[in-house]
């Protein structure tokens, strides 16, 4: 026959190991070995528990010095790749794109990175920090970020990735063409951030009040998404959605009646708060609020 039999295991009876008395003869670094895989399969288990994250994550810090570095490179991957599943899949708090950030400021500064086959930091972590980096309170880290670990990377990524984080730091500061000049001054962005790029890009129209321009923009945005061969069907819908509410921001933006701007803001918040992550969510919900509060001010 060539039915293709299936052969049920449960995993989770693998870690009864630790409530047997044997366990009590291995060695301290046995035990977290099998302490730490015993919270990772519990974490990845029970997706949306975030006291099984925490617990992983505390153990893996209070134990990775009994380990060598190679043992770190593994488990801080396991928790990068926990954090973007879960903003992915169900994070409407953001709380993990924040984890996240804190974890790649981690990895970078203490050079987690580095080994005799990889002298230079990859180019993506750099960028995964800086697009991190969206709200006000973090414009003093970003700028610290910037100027301290530029050099980290290889020399033919510096020039651009610094004019990146520039750009993010200066839209921060509310530096618009500044950050507009850093953005134009990038030659060839990386296929790893050209959205990047553009994201920030129709942000700064925005801010600038530059309306059309940002629309239009986002009409082109809009149609790259789509065509675009290497999203997959999640990743479309999370640019479209960004899209979808960009175009809402500003129709609320150029609502001249106050009452009814004030309106249009809560809506959209309300709406946004109910969407998993999407592109710009943190962003978005930061300057809605923002203008909310300014309205309810005067």
């Amino acid at each position: 026959s060539n039915k293709k039999e299936v052969f049920p295991v449960d995993t989770a009876s693998f870690f009864n190991i630790m409530k047997r008395k044997e366990f009590d003869t291995f060695d301290k670094r046995q035990k977290a070995i099998i302490t730490f895989y015993s919270k990772m399969f519990k974490m990845f288990s029970e997706l949306e528990n975030d006291e099984a994250y925490k617990d992983y994550m505390n153990y893996f810090f209070e134990k990775r010095n009994m380990f060598n570095m190679d043992f770190s490179k593994t488990h801080f991957s396991v928790l990068f790749n926990y954090c973007n599943m879960r903003q992915r899949y169900n994070d409407k708090k953001t709380l993990y794109h924040e984890e996240s950030l804190r974890l790649t400021y981690e990895y970078i500064s203490q050079k987690i990175y580095a080994d005799d086959n990889a002298k230079y930091l990859i180019p993506i972590y750099f960028r995964n920090f800086l697009i991190g980096c969206t709200t006000p309170g973090s414009k003093e880290l970003l700028r610290k970020f910037i100027d301290e670990q530029i050099n980290c990377l290889h020399p033919s990524h510096r020039k651009d990735l610094a004019n990146l984080g520039n750009a993010f730091y200066y839209f921060l500061n509310k530096e618009y063409g500044r950050a507009l000049k850093h953005l134009l001054a990038i030659d060839n962005p990386q296929y790893m951030y050209k959205y990047d790029v553009r994201n920030l890009e129709v942000k700064i129209y925005f801010e600038m009040k530059k309306y059309d321009t940002a629309e239009g923009m986002l009409h082109n945005y809009l149609k790259n998404v789509k065509s675009e061969t290497f999203f997959t069907s999640l990743d479309k819908k999370k640019y479209m959605l960004m899209t979808e509410y960009f175009r809402k921001l500003i129709k609320a933006e150029k609502e001249e009646n106050t009452k009814k701007r004030l309106t249009e803001y809560e809506y959209l918040r309300d709406k946004i708060n109910k969407e998993d992550g999407f592109i710009m969510k943190k962003w978005m919900l930061n300057r809605v609020e923002e203008t909310i509060n300014s309205e309810k001010a005067k």
